[in-house]
């Protein structure tokens, strides 16, 4: 973790920002616009020193409607650390920040400034007042903003240090564990080759049996991380990949260990890792978090496997491809799917209902396959109504609380099948294995 900011009088960007202020006042500029300039230079430089960075105007949900402080920082993880809003030297500073009180401008941690003077609230108290004509005020303004750290995170950068130190020692241990279980367990070995198979298939048909052991780790040690971050309790179920990885990895754990029992030692790391990212509402800022933590806990182990991982098992985190939508004239929009959904001729459209059509699939999508049909295809057939002729029972895929969950997944999927497709030829060695080398299997 970066070092905490210890500014003081003589350092450049105290002495960069005074000189600025100067500036603007020998040309008798003084609205908000420019001088506050100087202010958003001096909290840019200074978070910087620490993984900091500001984000001017960027809006922010809060209960009521939305707003735009001048100034966001937010750290490498995408967490927000910290607020600014200047006013105009003109204004009655303790009015304006009541006004921005009542917008709902949150109190963590905010500095209200107006050139002459701040105030900073944190834990929704206001904590100091600063004289920014003072050098030494000013200084000691910026340290204790930039120090403040939120309960949630307190943990989190601890768990983050020491979980990225775990993880090699984790990771090995759970490695000679699939090895032995490559020798010993045989209905593991069943479910193994299986999965190998449709790995082969559907990413690269030298896909070495290295390369699928990374991932059955990583699935192992992120999985409930992705169910709990996305608040996507049937991940296992929904996610194909997910679904085939956990269908392994139930084999895996029938004979040589506790899934259970190995995971409630790291309980306090996700736990850790959990809190602090309910703190980040946005969907986007979610997948940038959990990437990030991601690559931060796997940083040293094996970058073969964890693009495998974060490629397959993350997907329904993903923006969908940008998919035509085609309404039809005439007809009321709807995303539901009414029966089965179908491809055109040449597969480069996809009808849901009569309502509407999803154009511009690219061709690359139906050479990613899952066994003997494409992911897209595979959707198709799942996501489909269907009434058991036996009991009469209707199976409806569609959502009421989330009607555009299909043409979502939809996007989704075409989107990971593409990607997938053109990062196969880039692949490192390190997944290849001879094409014709088999596994040999142990009979009981």
């Amino acid at each position: 973790m970066a070092d905490a900011l210890s500014l003081k009088p003589n350092h450049k960007a105290v002495a960069t920002y005074y000189a600025a202020l100067d500036a603007y006042t020998r040309q008798d500029v003084e609205h908000e616009g420019a001088v506050s300039s100087a202010f958003q230079n001096l909290l840019d430089q200074c978070g910087h020193k620490i993984g900091w960075t500001l984000i001017p105007q960027q809006s922010l949900a809060v209960k009521g409607g939305t707003i735009r402080p001048d100034g966001t920082l937010q750290d490498d993880y995408y967490m927000k650390r910290g607020f600014w809003e200047a006013k105009d030297t003109r204004d009655d500073l303790e009015t304006e920040i009541q006004k921005k009180i009542n917008k709902g401008y949150p109190l963590t941690n905010i500095i209200f400034e107006d050139t002459r003077h701040a105030h900073l609230y944190q834990n929704n108290e206001q904590v100091m007042v600063a004289d920014l004509t003072d050098p030494r005020s000013l200084c000691d303004l910026l340290n204790a903003f930039f120090a403040w750290i939120e309960p949630a995170h307190k943990d989190f950068n601890k768990a983050i240090e020491e979980f990225k130190e775990r993880v090699p020692d984790l990771a090995c241990g759970l490695v000679e564990k699939i090895q032995e279980a490559h020798k010993s367990n045989q209905y593991f070995i069943e479910a193994f080759d299986h999965f190998l198979e449709l790995c082969r298939r559907s990413l690269n048909p030298n896909l070495s049996v290295e390369a699928v052991d990374e991932m059955l780790v990583q699935h192992l040690l992120t999985e409930r991380l992705i169910r709990t971050i996305f608040d996507a309790g049937d991940f296992r179920e929904r996610n194909v990949v997910a679904r085939e990885v956990e269908k392994v990895i139930a084999a895996l754990t029938s004979e040589s260990f506790s899934r259970h029992e190995f995971l409630q030692s790291l309980d306090r790391f996700y736990l850790a890792i959990e809190s602090a990212a309910a703190t980040i509402t946005d969907f986007s800022e979610k997948q940038h978090f959990l990437n990030t933590v991601y690559e931060r806990f796997f940083q040293g182990y094996s970058e073969a496997g964890k693009q495998l991982a974060d490629l397959h098992l993350n997907y329904e985190a993903l923006e969908p491809f940008d998919l035509e939508w085609i309404e039809t004239e005439g007809v009321p929009l709807s995303y539901q799917v009414e029966n089965k959904m179908k491809l055109n001729k040449d597969k480069t459209s996809l009808r849901v209902n009569d309502a509407l059509t999803l154009a511009g699939i690219p061709a690359e999508v139906f050479d990613y396959r899952l066994g003997n049909r494409c992911a897209l295809e595979w959707v198709i057939d799942q996501y489909r109504v269907k009434t058991d002729k036996r009991s009469g029972i209707t199976s409806d895929p569609n959502r009421r609380e989330d009607p555009a969950c299909i043409v979502r997944l939809v996007g989704q999927v075409v989107r990971v099948s593409k990607e997938t497709v053109e990062i196969i030829s880039s692949l490192p060695k390190a997944y290849s294995a001879p094409a014709k080398k088999s596994r040999k299997k142990k009979h009981k």
